[in-house]
């Protein structure tokens, strides 16, 4: 009987954690309702602040046959940037990464923009030399 109730009690407290973390999860998305967001990282993972004066992003309307408008700009903050999309309908949207020097290639992707109550997370790598590259994390 022991065992039943030990057992019993260890699966409700990892029901309890694991429901916390999934309910995290649920707020941390929420939190970017309107937004593309995600890192910025070198090729060894870093995160460092080095970077966080000189990179910025910016999402553009996605137009095949030209530079699109600006919709929003970002700079990076410890490593990961936020860009408020704010009414901007859904619709496809470039996502450039601008290094600002430093040897690292600029970069861009086009994502799919679920509108004002959606979020796009897209992140990039840093490569030395070479432009950047788009990976979802």
């Amino acid at each position: 009987m022991f065992r039943s109730v030990t057992s019993g009690a260890l699966a409700l407290a990892l029901v309890s954690i694991f429901g916390a973390n999934a309910n995290l999860a649920a707020q941390v998305t929420s939190v970017h309702h309107g937004q593309v967001w995600g890192s910025v990282r070198t090729e060894d993972r870093s995160t460092n602040n080095i970077f966080d004066k000189r990179v910025t992003v910016l999402v553009r309307h996605y137009d095949p046959d030209k530079l699109g408008a600006i919709v929003a700009e970002s700079k990076l903050k410890h490593g990961h940037y936020i860009a408020d999309l704010g009414t901007a309908p859904a619709g496809k949207y470039v996502v450039q990464v601008n290094p600002g020097g430093g040897g690292y290639g600029p970069g861009q992707t086009i994502v799919d923009y679920p509108g004002p109550d959606g979020n796009v997370h897209q992140s990039f790598t840093l490569v030395l030399g070479s432009p950047a590259v788009p990976a979802k994390e």
